[in-house]
């Protein structure tokens, strides 16, 4: 931290007043970084209400996929996203287990209603689907990107997509499968902003793929859509935060780096905070602050690869 100063001269004497504390700038972008943020804050707000709708999951599957190299290594790519995502599933989904075993033990409850059939597919948390589907939509998107490079193609696509989501989803009451659905247009959405990262579009360009889902989201609630609120609010995060063209500060990017960990820890987590009448607000708050210094702890452990 630095301090910012003045000189001031009056009547013969000077001094140095301090201004402002200003943080070193980092070499990343403020755009990804606030991103990452605020799609953990919106990630703990929607289970903290007690809303379903993976509002900030959109924001995080259409980010990562806009942050996906296109250079078509593959092999390179499965064993970096194996690494970060399915790794770390295994893992967490391991634990959330055996906590959610210890409990079936104590209270004498059915294994089956604990771990129904779709554990298999998201794992012993139902918030954990993001892993394995983000995993398998990287590889599939980066492959998309090399067969379709068309901006407008993948626009259309988009918009297309958020209509037929948020209009099929009132029809799937099971999770993962609403989940599912609801981010294929993220990841759609996510190859847009990846061809406008690589081709330096404009903010009429994000304001074009934007403004298609907006369309879509529109005439999806004309026509009696569904979970269409955190399309919405995903594609508007995603959109105005992305013309944001400053450098980063360290002690954002400090605080982007846990994000990470707080999504695979806050549920476990909102199980003490959250407390029936309890203020919302502080509840998202304190939530966000154990699990970011739990994740800091766990970074200087063996376990870190998995936060």
């Amino acid at each position: 931290m630095t301090i910012a100063s003045t000189e001031l001269a009056s009547a013969g004497w000077s001094a140095r007043i301090p201004l402002v504390w200003r943080c070193k700038q980092s070499e990343k972008r403020l755009s990804i970084t606030l991103l990452r943020l605020v799609g953990c804050i919106v990630v703990v707000s929607f289970h903290t209400i007690g809303g379903t709708s993976p509002g900030g999951a959109f924001l995080f599957a259409a980010l990562a996929v806009a942050l996906t190299s296109t250079s078509g290594d593959y092999r390179g790519l499965i064993e970096n996203r194996g690494k970060r995502l399915v790794l770390p599933w295994l893992f967490w989904s391991a634990v959330y287990g055996a906590v959610k075993g210890i409990h079936v033990l104590r209270h004498g409850q059915s294994l089956s209603q604990v771990f129904p059939a779709t554990t298999l597919l998201c794992g012993t948390s139902v918030h954990l689907w993001y892993l394995p589907y983000a995993f398998c939509g990287a590889v599939a998107t980066s492959f998309g990107m090399r067969c379709i490079r068309q901006r407008w193609v993948w626009v259309a696509a988009t918009g297309a997509l958020v209509f037929a989501a948020t209009m099929a989803i009132g029809h799937v009451h099971t999770a993962p499968f609403g989940q599912w659905i609801l981010a294929v247009p993220a990841l759609a959405l996510g190859i847009v902003f990846n061809i406008l990262r690589r081709e330096k579009g404009s903010a009429a360009d994000v304001a074009m793929a934007v403004g298609t889902v907006w369309v879509a989201c529109a005439m999806a609630y004309m026509w009696g859509g569904n979970e269409i609120e955190p399309v919405f609010i995903g594609a508007t995060l995603l959109g105005s935060l992305w013309c944001i063209r400053a450098k980063s500060f360290e002690i954002l990017d400090k605080w982007a780096e846990l994000t990470y960990g707080v999504y695979l820890l806050h549920p476990m987590v909102l199980w003490y905070t959250h407390r029936p009448g309890w203020n919302l607000v502080p509840v998202i708050a304190l939530t966000v602050l154990i699990c970011g210094a739990i994740t800091a702890i766990i970074k200087n452990t063996w376990i870190k690869r998995f936060v």
